[in-house]
């Protein structure tokens, strides 16, 4: 039982969840949901008035992520470089992220990449009635990460991978890809 309400953010494109009770659930459209979760009972407000839905049923969880993924696709295994530490996602800027990789480095941790979200900036968007901090996603470099092509490639030269994603929820405002494009990995 849920004693006190707790809030998570899921960034994908599709809303998914498995339930306890051997279930999954995929709403599928391209608006904004919120899913509550009760101790019986789910509750998904859309904000849209289309929208498209499918349960997945199984005897277990693995079961119901086969349908799933059977359904959506199955994600290629991880590269071998990820197996040799900790992925460290780190949000705040420069500073913060040199911070907490070189306190991790002292504490003999293996870091196999740096996940840096925020270099794009953040802006804040209201959706049913709430503020909500969203990533810009315009593949520029926000004031937190001055001089960004620098501090990638001094952290290059420490043999430090960076990622990021492709985020299928762009907002309007983007201008994507209005030049040249060097790298691109899939």
């Amino acid at each position: 039982m849920i004693s006190e309400k707790v809030n998570f953010t899921n960034k994908v494109a599709y809303s998914f969840f498995i339930s306890s009770r051997f279930y999954g659930c995929l709403i599928e459209f391209e608006g904004y949901s919120r899913f509550e979760f009760g101790s019986h009972f789910v509750s998904i407000k859309i904000a849209d008035s289309k929208v498209q839905g499918r349960f997945f049923i199984g005897d277990n969880p693995k079961q119901i992520i086969q349908e799933y993924t059977g359904y959506c696709g199955r994600m290629e295994p991880l590269p071998e470089w990820a197996m040799e530490g900790v992925i460290l996602g780190i949000q705040g800027g420069i500073s913060l992220v040199e911070n907490i990789l070189n306190q991790t480095l002292d504490a003999c941790v293996a870091v196999a990449t740096l996940w840096l979200q925020d270099w794009c900036g953040k802006r804040t968007q209201t959706i049913l009635g709430r503020k909500l901090k969203r990533l810009w996603w315009n593949w520029e470099s926000d004031e937190r990460y001055p001089n960004w092509e620098n501090f990638i490639k001094e952290l290059e030269a420490k043999n430090m991978k960076i990622i990021s994603y492709v985020n299928s929820l762009l907002h309007k405002s983007v201008i994507i890809f209005s030049g040249k494009c060097n790298y691109i990995y899939y």
